[in-house]
């Protein structure tokens, strides 16, 4: 509990990893396309999808 998470993360988005970042919009939607808002995001960084990847625009 509390650890942070570094490594492969970009400088512009510390939750993201360099993977994912190379993703394209349709990759990122097939990988988080049955994800709860709720449920911990799949890109490892411990947060809720909905406060991640998930946010609303």
């Amino acid at each position: 509990a509390g650890e942070a998470r570094l490594e492969g993360t970009t400088a512009a988005h510390p939750g993201e990893s360099a993977l994912d970042a190379s993703m394209t919009e349709e990759e990122r939607r097939r990988l988080f396309a049955h994800v709860g808002r709720n449920d911990p995001c799949p890109c490892g960084s411990g947060r809720k999808f909905k406060d991640c990847h998930g946010k609303l625009s």
